[in-house]
């Protein structure tokens, strides 16, 4: 039974640990790898922003491969294309190992380093890793000198059974290929042949099941992306309702202390104007009695009436009082103009809010907090406490500029994080690398909408 199992597998095992490549095998894998690793890098949307293709259907060789490199922006990826190119046509090692150090070097230069450490976690990392790993070959788990131990071994285990096995008197008949040996044989040739087509099967299946998979890796990436803002827009939108929130309570405030000395001032010119006129009446017989008392009236002086005068004397008024007076001024004096409702009052320039006088202010902004625009509140007059990434000049009182700041430090902090704090204000004319200059090529234009400094036109940036 040993003889058979051993006669059956033996030549599987050398076959796996023998595999050969020839220069053919390595032009094509070595193609295939910087392929792989040009669409990989094309899924960095934090290092090149958004793209829209992600795959290179028709790149069929280097000068293809190229033309998709330039038309998606992807700086330093023609290099690599470059090196691996002229790595096929120079290399003097067996086909195997110059694809397994191809395949390292690759991995490390697009993943090694601060700058490129994050594709790692990316979600078609997984995918382009054993791309790689099979366009590179199986690796060699059996040495020569093991490959020879266990052929040794297995020589040995042979010789040992027919030590073992007892001498007949009988010679064995020999039948041929009906052997024992020749039906092992047979059965060696169909495993082999079994084992071979499972192979080509399988490695078809799998040619077929990698469109869609990159497809199915690029749908999740993009939608992971839109949910990172969904996120971002659901945040802001749950801060600005309880800024207004707060806003609405301290109006309702305000409203109801305004409502209540409306009423008490209304309550007061009310009693000023009508007072009681029992009396009114008592004041005005008591200043009569001290009249009378103090001077008594003198006998009305007799007017000389002309001749032929008919009709009855004018009698002489009666002089009022001073109380009379008084009461008559009060009553004939017009009312008082009560104060102006809350709403028609000129309103106070909230805390933050740019200043609307004629000459230009700058204002600066960390971010664009509102997603299509920068809040009011959130605009400072100083960089003294952080760095601040735009720079804002109210032109008119509900226009102005903005540009990125040429401060280090805050320029520092926008390459760190293009995405989050550049694509919502500003359009690239290059693409964002590390350790570069932004400059601004034209300003972008607000316009003052409320509390809120809306974004009309993005500026336009150039990395130097």
């Amino acid at each position: 039974m040993k003889t058979f199992l051993t006669l059956l597998f033996f030549p599987l095992a050398v076959l796996a640990q023998t595999e050969t490549l020839g220069p053919d095998d390595l032009r094509d894998r070595a193609f295939q790898m910087a392929k792989a690793t040009v669409e990989f890098l094309a899924t960095d949307a934090k290092t090149y922003g958004r793209l829209g293709k992600t795959t290179c259907l028709d790149c069929a060789d280097y000068a293809g491969l190229k033309a998709f490199i330039n038309q998606q922006k992807l700086m330093n990826a023609g290099e690599l294309v470059n090196e691996t190119e002229r790595l096929v046509t120079t290399t003097t090692k067996a086909p195997a190992q110059a694809l397994t150090e191809l395949r390292t070097q690759l991995i490390t230069r697009v993943t090694a380093g601060s700058d490129h450490q994050h594709r790692r976690g990316l979600a078609s990392f997984a995918t382009y890793e054993s791309q790689m790993n099979q366009l590179a070959g199986p690796p060699q788990t059996a040495t020569p000198d093991a490959t020879a131990d266990l052929q040794d071994a297995q020589l040995d285990t042979l010789f040992a059974e027919e030590t073992v096995a007892p001498l007949s008197n009988t010679p064995p008949a020999d039948n041929g290929w009906l052997s024992k040996s020749g039906l092992a044989l047979i059965l060696s040739l169909l495993s082999l042949a079994v084992l071979s087509w499972l192979v080509l099967f399988r490695r078809k299946e799998a040619d077929k099941r990698k469109p869609t998979d990159a497809g199915n890796e690029m749908k999740v990436a993009h939608l992971n992306d839109e949910l990172v803002h969904v996120k971002g827009d659901l945040r802001r939108t749950i801060e600005t309702n309880g800024k207004l929130q707060n806003r609405v309570e301290q109006l309702e405030k305000q409203v109801s202390v305004l409502q209540k000395v409306v009423g008490v001032a209304s309550a007061v010119l009310t009693t000023a104007v009508t007072p009681p006129a029992s009396g009114a009446s008592a004041g005005a017989n008591s200043a009569k009695e001290s009249q009378r008392q103090v001077s008594p009236n003198p006998a009305p002086r007799q007017q000389t009436q002309p001749s032929g005068y008919t009709g009855s004397a004018p009698t002489n008024p009666v002089p009022a009082t001073r109380s009379e007076q008084i009461t008559s001024q009060q009553t004939t004096q017009p009312r008082p103009i009560p104060p102006a409702p809350p709403e028609n009052r000129p309103r106070s320039v909230p805390a933050g809010s740019p200043d609307r006088s004629p000459s230009p202010r700058i204002f600066y902004a960390r971010t664009v907090d509102l997603g299509d625009g920068f809040s009011a509140e959130s605009l400072t007059e100083t960089t003294t406490e952080r760095p601040m990434v735009y720079q804002i000049q109210v032109v008119t009182p509900g226009q102005a500029t903005f540009r990125v700041a040429d401060d280090p430090y805050a320029q520092r902090l926008a390459l760190s994080d293009p995405y989050s704090y550049l694509n919502d204000a500003c359009e690239y004319t290059s693409q964002p690398a590390s350790n570069s200059r932004i400059q601004t090529v034209k300003p972008g234009r607000l316009a003052l909408q409320g509390s809120k400094w809306v974004i009309m036109e993005k500026a336009q940036i150039a990395f130097g």
